[in-house]
């Protein structure tokens, strides 16, 4: 058995409502367990998404695919300066995941502070002092990588290796005009 409740939020920028459910499962013992776990802030809830020829997914809040909604890029909206929404949807999915070769390896950890922007105005660097510039994205994974964000997970030297299109796009030359002139459409800052 499944119950659901309703909640109405704001995505980060102000670029329409999502309306958010709580979804929550009948245990074994007679008990009910929330469906999703919590996201960033603190929310444990999901929203339906439009998949394609599969008809709806349920993303829960804490999810990379619903963090990129909330974050503005909603992948049914229109081009943001020139570049699709469905595809700053998906580069900003990679980047969430810090998927860097874009094989749905996700290189990140759940917690991770990360500041995302790109040139379509959908979301500006925050500029934190702590962080640094990160990596640039494209649907297809980073175009380049600045520094990694957990670095007990893999080091540039083993992206290079692992993914043969980041050879030589690794460390200093990774800036954000080089990830620009390369390809991306969205961009990350983190800490190091």
């Amino acid at each position: 058995m499944r119950r659901a409740s309703l909640s109405k939020a704001r995505t980060r920028p102000t670029r329409g409502q999502v309306w958010l459910h709580t979804l929550e499962m009948q245990k074994a013992d007679g008990s009910w367990e929330n469906f999703c776990l919590s996201g960033p802030d603190g929310r444990r809830q999901a929203f339906p998404l439009e998949s394609g020829s599969s008809g709806l997914e349920l993303s829960c809040t804490g999810g990379a695919i619903a963090k990129c909604v909330r974050y503005g890029y909603h992948r049914w909206s229109d081009a943001a300066a020139g570049i699709s929404s469905a595809r700053l949807h998906a580069a900003c999915v990679r980047m969430v995941r810090g998927d860097y070769g874009g094989a749905n390896e996700p290189w990140t950890k759940n917690g991770m502070r990360i500041d995302v922007y790109d040139d379509g105005g959908v979301q500006k660097p925050e500029n934190a002092p702590q962080d640094v510039f990160e990596a640039g994205w494209s649907p297809d994974g980073a175009v380049c990588v600045h520094h990694v964000r957990v670095k007990e997970n893999v080091t540039l030297a083993e992206l290079e290796m692992r993914y043969p299109k980041l050879a030589g796009r690794t460390g200093a030359v990774c800036t954000e005009e080089f990830a620009r002139a390369n390809g991306a459409i969205l961009y990350n800052r983190s800490g190091l």
